[in-house]
């Protein structure tokens, strides 16, 4: 916590007493009744109890590259969830943007321990795991989204990537499917794109169906482009396509609408991550659903427990995903 803004003559104009009086009590000198000098400390107590809420220690939310993560298409429902759990518990949610360099975070964290920091929340799933090493030594509480990383002040918290790309490979393989398509976002580090697109090649692999990936980078207008580029060099119908995130998945639906095409009459798609609610398409679609709130409120209530001293234990918790199936009004 910062450095107390509680002053001699606060406690002295709450009690009634001299200035003086209460620099003898504070600093442990004689000449203070006992009766006074207890006084003055409880009075000291309560007003440090009254100047915490005024100042509430800071959670940091950390990130490489989203500077506003209230503002940034699906991850609404984690700030959302992470600012209501943690300002009822007295604590400040701050959104800090580093550089990925482990320079650049060590930097950061440095500087906390004079800058009223409980602990820190960080989304390191575009963070090379090699840049988060130095975490190891951090000593304030941390809560790691999206890397696996073993942290002896914090805990992990993983989206289940390989069960969501394998309930999404069952669903087109029963619709008679033995050639799929994986459209990912760039080659750029990300860690969950990473771990689904290993996946998606293991259980391909495992079943003995051929697995294809594409590329589709860039802004939504870009991918909307190669997404009819792509949607016309296959002249396969339906065609099977697993999308790695909802960007991608909005441009190919995009596409496939300027085409004139269908879905799952020309294009049989699984989304991986449901689409923001103000997305409005001609026809149902199938997602893997992500939970982000519930996501980010165990999240907050682990770090909480972790600052307020209730539990010491560290987890590696792994969230499921859930397949649901729009088009039979259902979950598949």
């Amino acid at each position: 916590m910062e450095e107390s803004k509680i002053t001699g003559r606060a406690i002295a104009k709450r009690l009634g007493i001299s200035p003086a009086t209460v620099s003898l009590a504070l600093n442990g000198r004689p000449g203070v009744n006992p009766k006074t000098r207890e006084a003055i400390l409880a009075c000291q107590e309560t007003l440090s109890r009254q100047e915490d809420k005024m100042f509430p220690d800071k959670i940091l939310l950390i990130s490489a590259e989203i500077s506003s993560p209230s503002d940034h298409g699906l991850f609404k429902q984690s700030y959302t969830e992470l600012y209501r759990i943690l300002n009822n518990h007295g604590y400040l949610l701050q959104s800090v943007t580093c550089d990925d360099t482990s320079a650049s975070f060590s930097a950061l964290l440095e500087q906390l321990p004079n800058k009223q920091i409980a602990g820190a929340i960080i989304f390191a799933v575009n963070i090379p795991f090699d840049s988060l090493q130095f975490l190891k030594t951090a000593d304030i509480p941390l809560m790691l989204f999206d890397c696996d990383l073993r942290l002896p002040t914090g805990d992990n918290l993983l989206i289940d990537n390989y069960g969501g790309v394998n309930d999404a490979v069952e669903f087109l393989i029963g619709h008679g499917h033995q050639d799929i398509w994986y459209l990912c976002h760039s080659a750029e580090y990300n860690f969950n794109f990473t771990e689904r697109r290993r996946a998606f090649k293991q259980i391909t692999d495992s079943l003995g169906i051929r697995g294809h990936m594409f590329e589709l980078s860039g802004e939504l207008r870009e991918i909307r482009t190669r997404g009819q580029d792509f949607l016309n060099s296959l002249s396969r119908r339906p065609l099977p396509v697993l999308t790695e995130n909802y960007q991608i998945s909005l441009g190919i639906l995009g596409a496939a609408q300027q085409l004139g095409l269908c879905v799952p009459k020309d294009l049989d798609i699984v989304c991986f991550d449901e689409l923001p609610e103000e997305t409005l398409l001609p026809w149902p679609v199938p997602m893997i659903r992500i939970f982000h709130g519930k996501k980010a409120a165990i999240a907050a209530k682990r770090l909480i427990d972790r600052i307020e001293g209730r539990t010491d234990i560290n987890i590696s918790y792994s969230f499921r995903t859930e397949l649901i199936n729009h088009s039979i009004g259902d979950k598949s």
